[in-house]
């Protein structure tokens, strides 16, 4: 069974949420970064932290398989990424053009109509990791940040269980490690 630490926030790390919660992953240790996401974590009977640097989360990462960052709101170290046995992966909306912070503002303001969620390996440069996959979509509603996150939140969960899928960290049908 896949231990995993999850990083996670909004919307699109409540999806990474229910997924994994859905794939019935143990260790289900958990940083939340916003007030619903930390009661989804604790409706799905996740340990729930607000921190990264709670010693918790240290002793969880040694215990793990992987820890995933899906809208995560701190930089992950490489000291901490060595702790769990395949390292960390990252959701990250349009990865291709747009890695960094703000990356729906910045699509935005491109005036670019298809939008992405790619997976990428963490390392402690921010979102330049060797990516694993990305998938894109036309996006309809161009409102707001909110409403492109809405329409991008479904593929989350495609793209995590594509990437851990190929980054092999467990037995599928479907992998070929």
């Amino acid at each position: 069974m896949l231990r995993v630490t999850l990083l996670a926030g909004q919307e699109v790390g409540r999806e990474a949420l229910r997924t994994l919660t859905e794939l019935d992953v143990s260790g289900r240790v958990m940083v939340a970064y916003d007030a619903e996401t930390i009661l989804w974590g604790r409706r799905y009977e996740w340990f729930v932290y607000r921190t990264i640097s709670h010693p918790a989360i240290r002793i969880a990462l040694a215990a793990s398989d992987i820890v995933i960052s899906v809208h995560g709101r701190e930089i992950v170290s490489d000291e901490l990424l060595a702790l769990p046995r395949h390292g960390g992966l990252n959701l990250h909306p349009c990865l291709y053009g747009y890695p960094g912070p703000d990356p729906i503002g910045r699509w935005l303001q491109s005036g670019e109509l298809w939008a992405s969620v790619g997976a990428h390996r963490m390392t402690a440069q921010v979102d330049r990791g060797p990516r694993i996959y990305e998938e894109s979509i036309k996006i309809i509603d161009r409102t707001d940040r909110a409403s492109v996150y809405r329409q991008l939140a479904p593929i989350y969960e495609r793209v995590l269980r594509i990437a851990l899928n190929r980054m092999c960290v467990w037995e599928t049908v479907d992998a070929q490690c």
